[in-house]
């Protein structure tokens, strides 16, 4: 096999391997989610976490290595003892940052993650802040791209989806401030998506909707706390939505 062929058999590879990874971040999620008060550190958790930080480092994502070394610290460092849930909180966050770290390279991001790196060292003191967090739920790589990186420039902590199913589910396992949903997901609508979260009793009472739509909305309803229009107003609409919600300052 010449030098060439090795490289684009390599690049396949990576390619294939990056396409998983959003699988291993949902599974560390489901581990950290199912952590009881008062447990041992997982040894389990630990192992999985210096398993990607090996892998990622051989096909060249050094973000993930990084912030997989970070995560290793805190897993080993700090006692889980004490206010609990900020601790799972913590370590959600390093989890949402190498998620959309890898959400950013399928859309055509910088791979020397300059920007999530900046973010990660701002994790470093992090343990007992509470930041926003946001639930994105949009099919369309572009848009998630862009609500990521306006919310990333206002320090919200975000995690994303395109199935309106699969964020039902991560609201009852996890804690958000709000969702911000198109009205088109890649099952459900963003609308029933609202009112489904709306009848569950796992879910706050107090989680703020947004719903994004391109058109009319002819349905009005209470499930949802504000409709914002997807026209060339769109970020500034957003900005101002996030801060007569409460969720910006």
């Amino acid at each position: 096999m010449g030098s060439k062929d090795a490289e684009q058999l390599f690049d396949a590879l990576r390619v294939e391997y990056v396409a998983r990874l959003p699988e291993t971040f949902t599974e560390f999620e489901t581990q950290i989610l199912a952590w009881p008060e008062g447990s041992a550190v997982s040894m389990e958790l630990l192992r999985d976490v210096h398993s990607l930080k090996g892998s990622a480092g051989t096909y060249g994502l050094g973000f993930v290595t990084k912030a997989c070394h970070r995560l290793e610290d805190l897993l080993s460092k700090h006692s889980p003892a004490g206010d609990h849930q900020a601790y799972l909180d913590a370590l959600l966050r390093y989890v949402d940052l190498m998620r959309d770290y890898v959400a950013s390279l399928a859309s055509g991001g910088d791979k020397s993650g300059a920007e999530f790196t900046a973010r990660l060292d701002a994790l470093l003191n992090g343990v007992a802040t509470q930041p926003v967090r946001v639930l994105i739920v949009e099919p369309a790589l572009s848009m998630s791209h862009a609500y990521r990186r306006l919310l990333d420039l206002r320090g919200v902590a975000k995690s994303t989806s395109s199935s309106g199913y699969e964020a039902l589910g991560r609201l009852i396992q996890d804690r958000y401030d709000a969702v911000l949903t198109s009205y088109v997901t890649a099952d459900i609508s963003g609308l029933s998506l609202a009112k489904a979260v709306r009848a569950i009793d796992e879910i706050s009472r107090e989680l703020k909707v947004i719903l994004v739509t391109s058109s009319d909305l002819q349905e009005c309803s209470l499930a949802v706390n504000r409709v914002v229009r997807k026209d060339q107003a769109l970020e500034a609409a957003l900005i101002a939505t996030f801060q007569e919600e409460g969720l910006l300052n």
